[in-house]
């Protein structure tokens, strides 16, 4: 008897599970509610994808997140690994959902 064993797909970076806990504790405090700052709400993954280019590493919230960017002393704990995990969900995954 012949038993086939097959891996699992890559599992991969998601809005939801990933990006979606990031803006919460970083990002919408001032990026959300009625009057977001610069008018750029990221409460949900419509406004997030406004500054999102799948698999564009040139990616406006690239650019803000990344070590040296506007924004990237915001990401706290660990700002490097929540700037890389972003870069990983457009550039890698081409910023899915779900």
């Amino acid at each position: 008897m012949t038993v086939t064993v097959t891996a699992p797909a890559p599992v991969g970076l998601t809005y939801v599970t990933d990006i979606k806990p990031i803006m919460d504790s970083n990002c919408i405090m001032c990026h959300g509610g009625p009057q977001p700052t610069a008018g750029r709400d990221f409460s949900t993954y419509a406004g997030v994808m406004t500054v999102v280019t799948p698999g564009d590493p040139n990616s406006r919230i690239i650019q803000m997140t990344r070590t040296g960017g506007s924004m990237h002393f915001y990401l706290n704990p660990n700002p490097d690994v929540r700037a890389q995990t972003i870069y990983d969900w457009i550039v890698t995954y081409g910023a899915p959902q779900q």
